[in-house]
């Protein structure tokens, strides 16, 4: 009977003892796996990051092709008496040769454009210079809009102060006159390429 119960004990001994074995195995498996997840959560957050910026909330729609482009302003000064010039940069970014003309918005004839129109081969360049000479006497600031017009519409607020000092200034603007020949998803909402100067309202 001693014996019996001696093997019943020694029986409950080894299977307490197997199911502490396998806990310990079991609980080092998930201790490895849940350290391996935290050295990676690291790499992992950053490509997630680099892939998927937390700002990309959305698809960012441009304005419409039609509008015209704005250009950095150009703030000038001059002295009376003195001549302040924007030259203006033109390339033609195309295949075929274009007419680019430059029009002055809200200057009371201050601006003078040399020349006013400028043809330009397939991805040649060219100057246009815009210049206002300031009276000796009576002299105001003035404040334009100078429009280029080629395949796309691009504006350029410029305006020319007054100053004692600096009396003579000079600043150039390149514009980079191109078709847009890349089909995008929004082209079909309100879009016409590659040039849509021609739907353009014109001004001045």
């Amino acid at each position: 009977m001693d014996t019996m119960s001696d093997r019943r004990s020694d029986l409950m001994d080894s299977l307490t003892e197997l199911v502490g074995t396998g806990l310990q195995a079991g609980r080092g498996l998930f201790d490895a796996v849940v350290g391996s997840a935290s050295a990676m959560s690291g790499p992992v957050a950053s490509l997630r990051a680099a892939v998927m910026p937390a700002s990309a909330h959305g698809c960012q729609v441009p304005d419409p092709c039609w509008m015209p482009r704005r250009l950095p302003d150009v703030s000038s000064t001059a002295c009376p008496g003195a001549t302040s010039t924007l030259r203006l940069l033109v390339t033609n970014g195309g295949p075929d040769t274009r007419t680019v003309t430059v029009s002055v918005q809200g200057d009371g004839g201050a601006v003078q454009v040399d020349p006013p129109t400028l043809t330009l081969e397939p991805f040649e360049e060219g100057v246009m210079v815009a210049t206002v000479r300031v009276p000796e006497e009576g002299a105001t600031s003035v404040d334009a809009r100078v429009w280029i017009r080629g395949c796309h519409d691009h504006v350029v607020r410029w305006r020319v102060g007054v100053s004692d000092r600096g009396c003579s200034t000079t600043h150039e603007l390149a514009i980079h006159d191109s078709p847009d020949l890349v089909h995008h998803w929004y082209d079909h909402f309100y879009c016409e390429r590659p040039c849509p100067a021609e739907r353009t309202v014109r001004h001045g």
